[in-house]
């Protein structure tokens, strides 16, 4: 089910779809369904980030930020180098870190995770170490990180190697090593990404699997003889429990990776789900949609791109549009697939979001204002990066409160 949700400036969408009744099997029409539309409140119950003051409430780019079981709020800011610990009334406790190459120092951080409870796990990338922290910020344990990395012949990597992305329950972690990108004359070809499996202390590592990642047309201009489709985006995952979750958005399939690690070894079982929102033909209605949002966010913010706006508009679209661009874990499991548009990653993009658990069931339908990025949601709360128009950044968080309630009808 789809449901029209009016989007309104200043509040987050959430569209919780309940089934409300069994047809028969001679039933013409599905089941009415009852959804029940939540709304942030007017303002954010807390609001981190000043304009102009007080240092230690102002961010200089926050990656991360999620709320401890007590209250308080952790923020990631690698521009800090530090971990920056707020009360549940948004007061400043303490930071942790500290630019440095030391234990529990930081160079650049790519990303930070709550891990087994409230400790906490961050990931250095220049350092490409990982670094464990007690729930107050104490540092407890590191180790460098053990993946290696050698392109397949015929292939060159994605990136410089590597990086740490996921934390299971059990306290094991997931990283990944540049996707190869195949070169070379051809027809259309996906790059191919390679998750792994990390032990808690880092002593054991094994891939488990390798899926499609970016897809690439021939291009004869270019030095590789390939290209990224401008609208193909690279496997994104997340860990829920003992599964990675994850795909490329090129159509509704989602990977879950079981890895179990006991006594008797580690096992991999993969199973496949399926994401509520298909993708699209690419029509030339959304061909020329989404070269008319690069013009117009070309004009607004021209610094924010590399070479003439005919350099940045594509000269190739995929067969079909992506089913999603992203993807998160909530604290309660769920799974929120942010959805492609046109406008997606420009100024003012609609932010739609498609909720589902781990099983693959279809919670809910959200969205966020534009301009947000979610850090972090768990019941009927998110936590939202949000910038103002001079791009100072502010962490809030919001409520989720009961808006009305629709039922729609719809035929087989």
């Amino acid at each position: 089910m789809q449901n029209a949700v009016a989007l309104t400036r200043g509040l987050a969408v959430l569209v919780i779809a309940v089934v409300a009744g069994c047809a028969s099997d001679s039933a013409p029409n599905r089941p009415v369904i009852e959804a029940v539309q939540l709304v942030t409140s007017a303002t954010p119950r807390l609001s981190l980030g000043v304009v102009d003051g007080d240092e230690r409430y102002m961010f200089v780019r926050v990656t991360s930020a999620w709320k401890q079981r007590n209250g308080r709020i952790v923020v990631l800011d690698p521009g800090k180098a530090a971990l920056l610990f707020y009360d549940s009334t948004g007061t400043f406790l303490f930071q942790a870190g500290g630019r440095g190459q030391g234990p529990g120092e930081m160079q650049m951080l790519a990303g930070g995770w709550p891990y087994r409870g409230d400790s906490i796990a961050v990931f250095d990338v220049v350092l490409r170490r990982l670094s464990v922290y007690s729930p107050d910020g104490v540092y407890a344990r590191s180790f460098q990180l053990p993946m290696t990395y050698t392109p397949r012949p015929g292939t060159v990597p994605s990136q410089s190697c590597c990086s740490l992305r996921a934390v299971f329950t059990d306290g094991s972690f997931v990283g990944h090593p540049p996707d190869d990108i195949p070169i070379g004359t051809g027809p259309d070809r996906f790059s191919m990404f390679t998750p792994w499996w990390i032990s808690p202390d880092g002593a054991q590592t094994i891939p488990i699997g390798t899926y499609e990642s970016v897809l690439f047309y021939h291009d004869p201009g270019r030095r590789s003889g390939v290209s990224g489709y401008a609208t193909s985006y690279s496997f994104r995952y997340v860990a829920v429990g003992d599964r990675l979750i994850g795909g490329n958005g090129f159509d509704s399939r989602l990977v879950s990776v079981q890895v179990v690690s006991n006594d008797t070894g580690i096992s991999v079982a993969v199973d496949t789900l399926t994401a509520p929102h298909e993708s699209l033909p690419f029509s030339v209605e959304l061909q020329t949609a989404y070269e008319n949002a690069v013009r117009a966010d070309y004009e607004l913010r021209p610094s924010h791109y590399e070479g003439s706006l005919e350099s940045n508009l594509p000269n190739a679209f995929p067969a079909t549009t992506p089913a999603f661009v992203n993807i998160h874990a909530d604290a309660d499991g769920r799974i929120w697939l942010e959805r492609w548009t046109p406008e997606y990653g420009r100024t003012g993009a609609r932010l739609q979001y498609d909720l589902i658990d781990a099983a693959g069931s279809h919670l809910a339908t959200v969205e966020l204002e534009p301009g947000s990025r979610l850090l972090w949601a768990a019941g009927r709360q998110v936590l939202l990066l949000q910038r103002n128009t001079d791009d100072v950044q502010f962490v809030r968080l919001y409520d989720l409160e009961p808006r009305d309630t629709v039922a729609t009808l719809t035929s087989q």
